[in-house]
């Protein structure tokens, strides 16, 4: 038996509502795919591990051993007492004075 008109736009309708629903979520995939992609790239992790791979593994730096302090005063605390530095002259004389009619 032949399909009515009204069956047929239904089922052609159905058929487009499935296929635009799956070719959305095609792009979806591909947009997160790619979202993925670009994170990767500008991270740089993979392109860090590939030269890590090619380079060799650093040496193992051995620690420098402990030399015990030789000479020298060990260090005290308020062992000093204090002497104000001599005057040594200099400056001016005090008081200043001024005589009259000296300036010119």
């Amino acid at each position: 038996m032949a399909m009515s008109n009204e069956a047929s736009r239904r089922a052609s309708g159905a058929a487009m509502e499935a296929s635009r629903l799956a070719g959305g979520a095609a792009m979806e995939a591909s947009r997160r795919a790619g979202g993925a992609a670009m994170e990767e790239r500008r991270r740089g992790k993979q392109l860090v591990d590939d030269i890590n791979s090619l380079a060799n593994p650093p040496a193992n730096r051995k620690t420098l051993r402990t030399v015990d302090p030789v000479g020298g005063v060990p260090a005290r605390r308020g062992s000093g007492v204090y002497q104000a530095p001599a005057a040594a002259g200099g400056g001016i004389a005090s008081p200043l004075t001024e005589v009259a009619d000296s300036r010119v």
